[in-house]
């Protein structure tokens, strides 16, 4: 069977351009808003109160003022008398902090430092 395209699309043509069977009435889409806003039921709005908005009796802040300064007094107070004076900071001898490093071993790793990796791996098959 040979396809020809011309009749074809002259066949399609015909059967479906005849009449168009979506038709959309006049004025649909100015007022289907409106429908379905009044087809939906109405609900009243709830006001719920904010939680800063509530009121709390005197005696109530003033007693959570005096918890907040109490907190502050004692961290205030603990972290003065635990500290660590500055003079006896000073009084440790600087070689706990250096270690015991000597001249020559401080030029050995200045030296190896300076090395590539042909250096280094040439060194160790000397040994």
């Amino acid at each position: 069977m040979k396809i020809n395209r011309i009749e074809d699309k002259q066949h399609i043509e015909h059967c479906f351009k005849q009449t168009n069977s979506f038709k959309v009435p006049e004025g649909y889409f100015e007022r289907v808003a409106d429908d379905i806003l009044v087809s939906l039921p109405r609900q009243e709005q709830q006001v719920v109160p904010a939680r800063h908005a509530r009121f709390y009796p005197l005696h109530t802040r003033w007693l959570v003022a005096g918890c907040v300064l109490a907190a502050l007094l004692s961290v205030t107070l603990y972290f003065h008398h635990t500290t660590v004076p500055p003079s006896s900071k000073q009084s440790e001898p600087m070689s706990t902090y250096t270690g015991n490093y000597t001249s020559e071993t401080m030029e050995e790793a200045a030296f190896i430092s300076l090395m590539d990796d042909e250096d280094l791996y040439s060194l160790f098959e000397d040994d």
